[in-house]
């Protein structure tokens, strides 16, 4: 069985579990290729089988001259429909060429982009949901309406979340399409700690530095308890838009020495940074846009560590945090509330915390085990073709 992976962009550094089912599905009798328009970190993202397509010089010329009649009047041009153009003309070319069994598309808008070119050939196709495609893009009635085109077109569709599947399904995804696939993680990688440090005051985030990942609301919930706890730390991982008003938050309400911005780092520094950490939390929330969570997989990665978790009643959160440690979720955009859930986790008894630590890894080794969700993958791929 040959399936094709189409990704806008592969691979990036945010995207890792798009990278890692690809990877352990190749591991399978599967026989996978990738097909992207623009190939990036190709030394950390090692894999032999890309195909990159991109416009010929002609393709370029026929742009560029549409472009310039319309500047004089003869004709209309529009950008980003020439460009989506483009790509479905390479990718028809590829595919025709290439004829594989079903092609998988990571997220909507790349589902969006094959729809017309799988119909054309007749190919089957799967498009995989995870976040921003779901929650952002319909909130623009013109991808509503595309939206119900592609899961009338999809073989299926899969989604992270319970949540999102509902959600889906609400947009007018038919109910038979609709299949949840976690994303995993490679749980042997994660080494789970046998203690963790008492009294809790060395807390982690990480996340990209947008609106949806709380982190205004997390800096302001420490904020409110540093009167009572004033060695209480957060260390906060990631690179992004709001980057500079975090930075100006910390420098006007004095935080600096409790509260520190680390940037991007490489992984293996991220887990070290885990490891030494106490506890991790993460605020998300639904932006101004309708952007949600899909279902972050630092929480995966800090559960599988043994790190307790802090977090938020958001979009597909609920779904990786143990029974032992739902009452530690806080309402989202609400820093007096996180505060409660942070003070509720420092004087945690210890029995208590070493069950909900002992759920958390146990959670993620059944729901969300990479080798485990990738063989669902597999299965649903086979049974499409039957």
């Amino acid at each position: 069985m040959k399936v094709i992976h189409l990704c806008r962009t592969f691979s990036k550094l945010s995207e890792t579990f798009i990278y890692d089912a690809i990877t352990e599905l190749d591991a399978t009798e599967i026989e996978n290729e990738v097909v992207t328009f623009k190939r990036i970190h190709a030394t950390d993202r090692p894999f032999s089988k890309v195909h990159l397509l991109v416009p010929s010089p002609w393709m370029r010329a026929a742009s560029a001259l549409k472009k310039a009649l319309s500047i004089i009047g003869l004709g209309s041009f529009d950008p980003a429909a020439e460009l989506e153009s483009q790509r479905q003309r390479l990718l028809h070319r590829f595919l025709k060429s290439h004829r594989p069994d079903l092609v998988h598309a990571h997220f909507g808008l790349q589902g969006w982009t094959l729809r017309p070119v799988a119909i054309a050939l007749n190919i089957p196709f799967i498009v995989s949901f995870h976040g921003y495609d779901a929650f952002r893009l319909p909130e623009s009635p013109v991808w509503r309406s595309r939206f119900r085109e592609l899961f009338d077109a999809a073989a299926a569709i899969t989604v992270v979340s319970k949540y999102m599947k509902a959600h889906l399904q609400a947009l007018g995804c038919p109910e038979a399409k609709l299949q949840l696939i976690h994303v995993g993680k490679s749980i042997s990688k994660y080494h789970y700690r046998t203690a963790i440090q008492r009294p809790l005051r060395n807390f982690i985030s990480i996340g990209r530095l947008s609106e949806k990942k709380g982190f205004l609301d997390c800096i302001a919930a420490f904020k409110l308890l540093l009167k009572q706890y004033p060695d209480l730390s957060l260390k906060i991982i990631g690179t992004g838009e709001m980057e500079a008003e975090l930075q100006e938050r910390l420098k006007d309400e004095a935080l600096k020495n409790n509260i520190k911005l680390l940037g991007s780092l490489p992984h293996a520094k991220v887990k070290e940074a885990l490891n030494q950490a106490d506890a991790f939390i993460l605020c998300s929330k639904t932006g101004a846009t309708g952007d949600k969570e899909g279902i972050p997989t630092v929480l995966m990665e800090a559960q599988a560590m043994g790190l307790p978790c802090i977090s938020t009643l958001h979009s597909g959160i609920p779904e990786v945090i143990p029974t032992a440690a739902q009452n530690l979720l806080a309402r989202e955009g609400d820093p007096a509330d996180i505060a409660d859930k942070i003070a509720l986790l420092i004087n945690m008894p210890g029995e208590a915390l070493e069950q909900m630590r002992q759920q958390g890894r146990q959670l993620i080794e059944s729901e969300f085990n990479l080798k485990k969700e990738t063989y669902k993958l597999g299965r649903l791929m086979q049974s499409l073709l039957k």
